[in-house]
């Protein structure tokens, strides 16, 4: 493709996007700010999304939640597109930027005449018929534990429920795990984004390589080994949330905190939905800024009833079980 140098752009975001008004309110009400950021890390750019008329950028940087930044295009030959576009950053780790229709690749950068350290390549997004009915999205794996058990049950698990497709962000990863994430993006069945920065620690690479197959499963899949089960909690106590991402402006961790127009929050009773949470008593979970220590943590797990042990749905066990054994011969070459 050609370079285009003199296609005509907006100087700034909000020439673009219709929603920029709805943008600069959520600024201004510091939506999703994450207070305990103190130092600015660099602008370095995760992905970027190309919808039918504008474009966001997504950041693994922290600090810069609504400072001026520079959006910039590349075409197919990685060749700078003479221009840039004005906007912020909103939500936190997000850049929404003007839509260029020949831009490959984009980075981001804080002045206008910055050199771009980091271009990434530009995901379509411009047809708005989803490809899923139903995805679901993982929050980043990190820390240098093996994760290759608990990620293929995990998956296996979902689609079982009737999840379509998968989309995985990695920031620590062991060799050994990294093959089954391969697997299941070679097979289409997940989208991966990988972190650029690497954060120096002492890996657990090829842990349990020497023990696999059968006995593996059987003495480890986590639906047969975690069986001590809490009471229900009572709604919003912990949430997890099923959206349609074309009405939803800035998505949490637990919940979406802005909304397009017209939208809003519904809450599902516990009779109707459930979501099964692992939890190791030994790894301060939860809420350690509310609830310091292991046991005052326990025991408010203890106030809402006793705990029960439970099983896997029988009806899904044997499947489950199969599927996971299927997936982890097909990548191990498991005989």
């Amino acid at each position: 493709m050609a370079k285009t140098e003199n296609k005509s752009l907006p100087n700034h975001a909000k020439e673009c996007i219709s929603f920029y008004d709805l943008l600069q309110k959520g600024r201004k009400a510091k939506v999703g700010k994450l207070f305990y950021l103190k130092a600015r890390t660099s602008l370095t750019p995760i992905s970027a999304y190309a919808y039918s008329d504008y474009s966001v950028v997504t950041l693994e940087a922290s600090g810069w939640f609504g400072r001026k930044v520079y959006c910039h295009y590349f075409d197919a030959n990685w060749d700078k597109l003479n221009l840039s576009v004005e906007s912020v950053i909103f939500p936190e780790h997000s850049v929404h930027c003007c839509r260029h229709p020949e831009a490959f690749y984009m980075g981001i950068t804080e002045n206008k005449n910055d050199e771009v350290a980091l271009k990434v390549p530009v995901l379509d997004r411009t047809v708005d018929r989803p490809l899923y009915n139903l995805s679901v999205c993982l929050a980043p794996l990190y820390g240098n534990e093996s994760k290759w058990l608990l990620l293929t049950e995990l998956i296996e698990h979902h689609k079982l429920q009737g999840v379509q497709h998968f989309y995985v962000y990695v920031k620590d990863i062991d060799d050994y795990s990294r093959l089954v994430i391969d697997d299941y993006e070679k097979s289409g069945e997940i989208e991966v984004v990988y972190f650029t920065k690497e954060q120096d620690r002492l890996g657990m690479d090829w842990h349990l390589v020497g023990v696999v197959g059968e006995f593996t499963l059987k003495k480890h899949l986590p639906t047969l080994v975690f069986r001590n089960t809490s009471a229900v909690a009572p709604p919003g106590y912990i949430a997890k949330s099923v959206i349609d991402p074309r009405r939803v402006v800035f998505m949490h961790i637990h919940e979406a905190r802005l909304y397009f127009p017209g939208y809003k929050r519904l809450r599902v009773p516990p009779d109707k939905v459930l979501i099964r949470h692992y939890r190791d008593l030994y790894d301060n979970f939860g809420r350690p800024w509310l609830v310091p220590s292991i046991q005052s943590r326990m025991d408010e797990l203890k106030s809402f009833g006793n705990f029960t042990m439970t099983e896997y749905p029988t009806t899904l066990m044997l499947k489950l079980y199969k599927n996971v054994r299927r997936r982890l011969s097909q990548v191990y070459k498991w005989s």
